[in-house]
């Protein structure tokens, strides 16, 4: 019996260079778009050209109507009970160390810790 032409070593061999082959001709196409793009015009130069007033116009209307759907996300949202924010001062840094419990005065403290206290 004879051994198949094409080995599926060789099979494996050749999609692999055609998939090299691709991805450095694709690399080298974005690369050079990269390296030859136009340069960027200058805000302040010359009469506003339609990409400039585009952009701000799409700046404007974010800027607009950030405040309008960062309220509406926050009526949406649920607060979640395991995530809870614990805030500590120097004061209650101060006051910790000189408890009996030492491990209170210790920052920025061990998470672990934290999390125990709260559960327990």
């Amino acid at each position: 019996m004879e051994a198949p032409l094409h080995s599926s070593g060789r099979r494996y061999l050749a999609t692999f260079g055609v998939a090299l082959l691709q991805a450095v001709l694709f690399g080298g196409v974005i690369a050079l778009l990269v390296y030859f793009r136009p340069p960027r015009e200058d805000d302040a130069s010359g009469p506003p050209s339609i990409q400039r007033r585009l952009r701000g116009g799409l700046e404007w209307l974010e800027l607009a109507t950030y405040d309008w759907r960062a309220r509406a996300l926050g009526r949406t949202s649920t607060r979640p009970d395991e995530v809870v924010v614990v805030a500590i001062d120097d004061a209650t840094l101060a006051s910790a160390r000189k408890d009996d419990d030492a491990v209170l005065g210790i920052y920025p403290g061990r998470g672990s810790w934290w999390a125990r206290s709260r559960s327990g």
